[in-house]
């Protein structure tokens, strides 16, 4: 009897070596319940009731069981989870690399910028001591001219020349202030004369200019400043200070005793105006002022008044009660002087019977034209 292939729940060993393959569990099971393989049929019974030698076992395969199946479905999902971890750290390693780089694309641009700030310093702090030098070698140019070279030579300074941004201060500090006397000041060519100029909040105006002839030839020069323009103390003092100011703000390393002999100068005028007249005290400090200037105004040494020159202008003829009393004796004998000659003129001459004196201080001139 010819035998004919079934159908079988046993996998042939081409069909199980493609499961071994299949990472599906599901894909698995239906295969396994599958599968087609050849199987002898049942033999025919004998007549004499045993049945026939049961078949060779290599036409015999037996079905995957429950715990191989899971073991297969175990090592496959092991294999899948490692391919995921390596995965997982190729991706971290690129992000690391990625963070990393741009942290040292970061740290290079700020030491660049460190070393760009670093080099604009070092430039400007160059720049700042080759101006303090040059402005201290045109202090120590300036001073030690003389006070007639000075006020013979020295060209009118153009308007609306700007003080040293080290000294822009000046403008706030000073204000109404000419930057063009201020400039005097630092470059030695100022005139004491002119104190009056350095009050602040003044209505201040160019002055004249005077006409000179010098050696037949025509010149001006800026007019100076007189005793007439220091009524007060007060005036000379405010000026004196400000021009102490000047110099503390534009003239680097001073002296530590300058500012102290200005001071105790200053202190030296204002306790004489108690005592003397004040237009002879006047004369007095500005000539020594200039004579300052002309030796080094920045030589505290030579800010103190000697003896000799302070009693040419600080004596018993200058002191005020001399004033007073002069006055006094001429108020009484005013009744005593001719009127008409203190107005302007007597026609009488000679022969007028009352003194041709003055009326107010008793000298030999006009009421009209004292002083």
């Amino acid at each position: 009897m010819t035998q004919r292939p079934i159908r079988s729940s046993k996998p042939s060993r081409i069909v199980r070596e493609n499961l071994e393959n299949s990472t599906n569990d599901d894909t698995l099971d239906e295969l396994n319940s599958s599968e087609v393989t050849y199987q002898s049929p049942s033999p025919s019974p004998t007549p004499s009731g045993d049945t026939p030698a049961s078949q060779s076992p290599s036409s015999i395969m037996a079905p995957l069981s429950a715990a191989q199946r899971e073991t297969l479905a175990a090592e496959k999902a092991e294999e899948r989870l490692q391919q995921l971890h390596e995965e997982d750290l190729r991706i971290r390693r690129a992000q690391a690399k990625e963070v990393e780089d741009r942290a040292t694309d970061r740290k290079i641009r700020l030491l660049q910028e460190q070393e760009d700030r670093t080099e604009m310093l070092r430039v400007r702090k160059e720049q700042e001591d080759r101006a303090t030098e040059l402005h201290t070698l045109s202090l120590a140019t300036v001073t030690t001219r003389s006070a007639t070279a000075v006020s013979s030579s020295t060209p009118i300074d153009e308007p609306g020349e700007l003080l040293p941004s080290t000294a822009n201060i000046l403008n706030t500090l000073l204000p109404g202030v000419p930057n063009k006397e201020i400039l005097k000041v630092f470059r030695g060519t100022f005139l004491p004369n002119n104190l009056s100029r350095l009050r602040i909040h003044q209505l201040w105006s160019e002055p004249q200019n005077d006409i000179l002839i010098v050696n037949s030839v025509l010149s001006m020069r800026p007019k100076e400043g007189t005793t007439k323009d220091y009524p007060s103390v007060e005036v000379w003092v405010e000026g004196f200070l400000n021009y102490i100011m000047i110099l503390i703000v534009m003239c680097k390393n001073l002296s530590v005793d300058l500012i102290p002999q200005m001071l105790a100068f200053c202190n030296q005028v204002i306790w004489l105006s108690a005592t003397y007249q004040i237009a002879p005290l006047m004369t007095m400090a500005l000539e020594h002022h200039s004579i300052v200037i002309q030796k080094n105004q920045l030589e505290p040494a030579n800010w103190k008044i000697s003896s000799n020159f302070l009693d040419i202008y600080c004596n018993p003829s200058t002191h005020k009660s001399a004033s007073i009393s002069k006055r006094a004796r001429a108020s009484t004998d005013i009744s005593r002087t001719c009127h008409s000659f203190n107005r302007g003129k007597c026609d009488l001459g000679k022969d007028c019977k009352f003194p041709h004196t003055c009326s107010k201080c008793g000298g030999p001139h006009a009421a009209r034209n004292c002083k």
